[in-house]
């Protein structure tokens, strides 16, 4: 009797740029979020998928991460004057060290470095974007723009790697730089089952919809109308307000909408930025959705002062917690603040006399202020009927994402 023959598996290629990966972390070579996606979506037993981060990719990562560690190593030498021993970490020890992380987690993850064959490269077609200023060139006096340049060239010898016509395999450019996915766009048209996405959720979304026995149409066309689903502006039946979602997150999660950065001391929250609805899966009639809501916040982060008494170091930290420690006669700014060195007292500094609010226009004057954003998913369901219309929308389960400083999601 002879055998069935095995259904050849679908396979999908993903091409990550570092804006999807940054992490401020020394240690990780991708943020959580992508690790997360990488090992979910890598179970799916009728989809292969390759995962790849470009040469340059990997080189911007290890710089960034090595340039994180190497804001300690003035600490370490600090720490070996304390204790009068050499600790023997060295510059080139983290390097290595750094390398051999990024090795292991890229193994772990089973994640494929995407060389760079710079002799396939169109090197008159660089120089001259670079010299018109084309995307991914910005445009302006200076020519920025090189590093993304090289990224959509291995971006697009992953997509020249494919076998056959290309209906089984799919390539996924992921990035959150806009000229970069403009660039990659022109260089891919008319090409088929090539795509770019914008972030991390909308990669999740697309490959629900490979294994989810739906077609892309059907996914596109949902998800415009889920979107005035669960918001539409001012309409007061969609989900987001007659479900009062922004209540729940405000009552549920009061403390995450109150965190600050480290030495923060104050913050203020923005926009409530309503994300496009990501498609999860679908089940009979009813279709499951992810909403991400991005609270937009500045926090004010206070500078750092050593104060000296008689030439000796007696207090380091944010300025609020050492007004009202006796006998200090000096104040040092340290950090960026372009505020004058040394010669004047904590009292003079917060106005006169013992420990006071951050009131005073010149104290204001040397907080720094970042921005960030929060950003928490909603999980939510609506059931389609035969005409298409959505009815019977319920919302889920409400979570927190996380909270990024400077950048970061």
């Amino acid at each position: 009797m002879k055998q069935r023959a095995r259904k050849r598996r679908s396979e999908l290629r993903v091409v990550f740029d570092t804006s999807v990966l940054y992490t401020r972390s020394g240690s990780e070579l991708l943020r959580a979020e992508a690790i997360e996606i990488v090992r979910r979506e890598s179970k799916h037993q009728d989809l292969r998928v390759r995962w790849y981060l470009p040469e340059v990719v990997v080189g911007e990562r290890r710089f960034q991460m090595e340039a994180k560690a190497l804001e300690l190593l003035e600490k370490v030498r600090e720490l070996e004057e304390l204790l009068g021993k050499k600790l023997k970490v060295t510059e080139g020890m983290i390097k290595d060290c750094i390398g051999r992380s990024v090795e292991r987690q890229m193994k772990s993850l089973g994640v494929e470095i995407a060389p760079l064959r710079v002799g396939e490269v169109d090197w008159d077609r660089v120089i001259e974007d670079a010299i018109c200023r084309v995307a991914p060139f910005e445009p302006g006096t200076k020519e920025k723009g090189f590093r993304d340049a090289l990224i959509c060239e291995c971006f697009m010898q992953v997509v020249s790697e494919r076998v056959g016509d290309g209906r089984r395999c799919k390539v996924v450019f992921v990035t959150g730089d806009r000229l970069l996915a403009e660039a990659v766009r022109g260089r891919i048209e008319g090409m088929e089952n090539v795509l770019v996405v914008e972030s991390l959720e909308e990669l999740r979304g697309f490959v629900n919809t490979l294994v989810g026995n739906v077609s892309e149409e059907f996914v596109a066309e949902m998800r415009a109308r889920a979107g005035e689903c669960f918001y539409g502006g001012d309409n007061r039946d969609a989900v987001y307000s007659r479900s009062d979602v922004r209540g729940k997150i405000e009552a549920k999660f009061r403390e995450k909408l109150g965190e600050v950065p480290n030495r923060g001391s104050r913050r203020e929250n923005g926009k409530w930025a309503i994300g496009d609805p990501s498609f999860e899966r679908k089940k009979g009639e009813r279709i499951y959705w992810a909403t991400r809501i991005r609270v937009q916040a500045k926090a004010w982060v206070e500078p750092e002062f050593i104060c000296t008494y008689g030439g000796t170091e007696v207090a380091t930290g944010p300025l609020l917690e050492m007004s009202g420690q006796p006998g200090l006669s000096g104040i040092d700014v340290l950090g960026e603040s372009e505020a004058p060195r040394g010669g004047r007292t904590i009292e003079e500094w917060m106005g006169g006399g013992g420990p006071v609010s951050p009131v005073l226009p010149e104290y204001l004057s040397l907080a720094r202020m970042v921005e960030g954003e929060t950003v928490f998913e909603v999980r939510w369901s609506v059931s389609v009927t035969r005409q298409g219309t959505l009815i019977r929308p319920r919302v889920g389960r409400i979570s927190y994402v996380g909270t990024a400083w400077g950048g970061g999601f």
